[in-house]
């Protein structure tokens, strides 16, 4: 995981929510670590992973609902 850029990490993200919509913080990282091809995700990448998931929400490209699902903000 420490080969693959934030923006491509931030692009999984994207792709991941298109296809499943809200999804658990857990769960989504779980998820974007398998389309890198990962089988196990470990301590340091779910850290880079979920870096790159706060990175977005500050943003205002994803939010964390009220139930604690992250989704894509939708118009």
């Amino acid at each position: 995981m420490d080969l693959i850029s934030e923006e491509e990490i931030a692009a999984a993200v994207r792709i991941i929510l298109e296809s499943q919509y809200a999804t658990e913080i857990d769960e989504l990282v779980r998820e974007v670590s398998r389309l890198f091809g990962a089988k196990v995700t470990r301590g340091p990448a779910i850290t880079r992973i979920k870096g790159v998931i706060n990175d977005l929400i500050s943003q205002g490209e994803i939010e964390e609902r009220p139930d604690g699902m992250i989704d894509l903000v939708r118009s």
